[in-house]
């Protein structure tokens, strides 16, 4: 009996099976048709090629090393779920010779059970039978692109065709059982952070339902997403990142109040993300502001638009809170008077790495501290007050850039590190009113004597100034203050 390598023990209403354990020489072993509640004691049996334990009460599988099975079948148990298996070091190491698993008729009913199956390496043979996830719409395909070494599912072989139209299906879309099994469990209600950068993700159909009411902030960045019409059900979102992605507008189909597809004789748009503050949109493919809808969310304050094809500055009317606002990298040649009419909170832009030629209608922004300028085509210089300036244009390269950065910012406390002196804005004033005589123009006198009190003001009452707390130029940054010293640091 030691070197028994067979053995079947079919309708004997067995319900106790330890003693087989002993055994270890069985290849092949038949315990269908009993009353058999658990087949762990089993594991040792590591010679065990092909193991029948259907028609029992088995409920789940929670031990073992069934080292050398190929042939699993547990058919018409009681069997839930396919997760415990994940657990099995088993099957999921040491099983490595499996290749037919048939689980048909139990009580499995969601598709993400089949997920741990995965691991298999050489499973190529599934049966889930009359199992209530065989109902699922999209089951077959489901199935057969996640576990995509199959060859054979419910006793009928996968085409090509199937591994087709599997992938067109589901190849980057993120479902509800792919989101589970990503973050460990299905309990989203408490979920406040959801962060699935660099996922290959195109098409989302899990976040519309009212499970992640409690989601404050999404990271999408570095996925294939065109739009976002999967958030717009997340009324509480404050935060959202989708940078390098493919977005050029925000929905597929503007809606109006109603829920209806907008028209021209309806321009009443729906309110989008109610509660967003934070929006990065960086790296995609916007070419137009406008098309984004931006004025749908009211509660807005930092928009980052780096990196896209943005030609015109457009779209933002109505976003008064906004106080930060990105455009590096793209193709902006001027502002328009209304471009920034609204942004009346904004304290801080980037316009780094465009074509402008001008600093016309910067002067619309009040509470404009922070200002980068880097890598742009201007000439000259207009008179915007600012905390923070950052130049690396044309104008620096100029042998009098420090007298005209002091003429056209006459609060300046500093440049490259070097404190503007009472007798460098003398001289500035002076080099203005020189060329005001030059070209004859007496209104430039006039402005210029005004500026001059206020240069000479503010030499006197440096109470009054604006702190320049940071100022680049030439690629140079020094960190500046109008009570120490001067030292070299990142703004």
């Amino acid at each position: 009996m030691e070197k028994l390598k067979w053995a079947s023990f079919r309708n004997n209403f067995l319900r106790d099976i330890t003693k087989l354990s002993k055994y270890t020489n069985l290849e092949e072993l038949s315990v269908e048709k009993n009353e058999i509640t658990n087949i762990d004691c089993l594991a040792n049996l590591h010679s065990l090629t092909k193991l029948d334990a259907s028609a029992n009460r088995i409920s789940q599988v929670e031990n073992g090393s069934f080292k050398s099975l190929m042939f699993l079948c547990l058919e018409k148990n009681l069997i839930k779920s396919l997760r415990p298996f994940a657990k099995i070091s088993s099957l999921l190491e040491l099983c490595k010779y499996l290749y037919n698993l048939d689980v048909g008729d139990n009580l499995i009913t969601h598709s993400f059970t089949t997920f741990p199956l995965k691991e298999l390496p050489k499973l190529i043979i599934l049966d889930l039978t009359l199992n209530a996830v065989c109902k699922v719409p999209n089951f077959r395909l489901f199935t057969i692109f996640h576990l995509n070494r199959l060859k054979i599912l419910n006793g009928t072989g996968i085409t090509v065709k199937d591994q087709a139209q599997a992938k067109e299906m589901y190849m980057g879309k993120l479902t509800i059982e792919l989101l589970g099994e990503k973050i460990g469990h299905f309990n989203f209600k408490n979920i406040t952070e959801l962060d699935l950068r660099n996922c290959k993700i195109r098409e989302i159909d899990c976040l519309a339902g009212g499970e992640f009411r409690s989601l404050r902030k999404l990271n999408f960045d570095n996925n294939l997403l065109v739009n976002i019409d999967c958030f717009t059900t997340l009324c509480g979102l404050r935060h959202l990142s989708l940078n390098n992605n493919k977005i050029e507008r925000l929905l597929s189909v503007d809606q109006v109040a109603n829920g209806k597809p907008d028209d021209v004789a309806k321009p009443y748009l729906k309110s989008l993300l109610p509660n967003l503050e934070e929006l990065y949109l960086g790296y995609n493919s916007i070419a137009r502001i406008s098309d984004l809808g931006l004025h749908r969310m009211p509660q807005l304050k930092i928009l980052y638009l780096q990196g896209n094809k943005i030609g015109r500055v457009d779209g933002l009317e109505q976003m008064t809170n906004l106080i930060e606002l990105v455009l590096d990298k793209n193709q902006i040649k001027q502002i328009d008077p209304l471009s920034f009419l609204s942004l009346i909170n904004l304290r801080e832009l980037h316009i780094k790495e465009n074509r402008l030629k001008t600093l016309a209608n910067f002067d619309c922004l009040p509470n404009l501290q922070i200002l980068f300028l880097t890598n742009n085509r201007i000439h000259e210089m207009s008179e915007i007050e600012v905390s923070n300036i950052n130049v690396e244009n044309e104008i620096a390269k100029k042998q009098l850039y420090r007298i005209g950065l002091v003429i056209r910012f006459p609060h300046i406390m500093g440049i490259d590190g070097k404190e503007v002196t009472n007798e460098e804005r003398q001289r500035a004033h002076t080099f203005y009113l020189e060329q005001c005589l030059i070209r004859e123009d007496p209104v430039s006198k006039i402005v210029a004597n005004s500026q001059n009190n206020n240069i000479m003001g503010s030499a006197i009452n440096p109470k009054n100034t604006v702190k320049i707390t940071s100022v680049v130029l030439d690629g140079l940054e020094m960190k500046l203050s109008a009570n120490s010293g001067f030292g070299v640091g990142r703004p």
